[in-house]
């Protein structure tokens, strides 16, 4: 599936490349280029086009794993240094997290980028939550 997605970018790309550079064809006929000299401009083209998108496309990738804001997530600091990281409710009705123990509330343990351990408290909601 993966390389079929990548062929479809590829055809796209060449596509581009190709409407990009037919005004000028008459320009590079007089200039005596041959086919496979603009074949190979427009796959060189091409390859830029490629590139570009990769990047973009691992940058979008980067951006989307780091995002704190995720479904569901609540973002707290490490007790011991300061580091961010996520923690997600156990359930809908324990929806909000504290670090101060309470007989009622859900505790699970999270560990935060440099391996410390935080320990917080879920505690129920009162009411309907709609």
């Amino acid at each position: 599936m993966k390389s079929l997605i990548i062929n479809i970018v590829a055809a796209i790309i060449v596509s581009a490349a190709s409407l990009v550079l037919a005004p000028y064809v008459p320009y590079l006929v007089e200039m005596k280029i041959s086919l496979s000299m603009l074949i190979i401009i427009i796959s060189i083209i091409a390859v830029i086009f490629s590139v570009i998108y990769s990047v973009q496309i691992h940058r979008m990738k980067k951006a989307k794993l780091s995002e704190p804001s995720r479904l569901g997530a609540k973002s707290f600091s490490c007790l011991t240094c300061g580091e961010p990281f996520e923690a997600f409710p156990p359930d809908d009705q324990h929806s909000i997290g504290s670090i101060d123990p309470s007989p009622t509330a859900i505790s699970i343990t999270y560990t935060c980028v440099n391996h410390h351990k935080n320990t917080i408290f879920w505690l129920s909601t009162k009411g309907v939550l709609l």
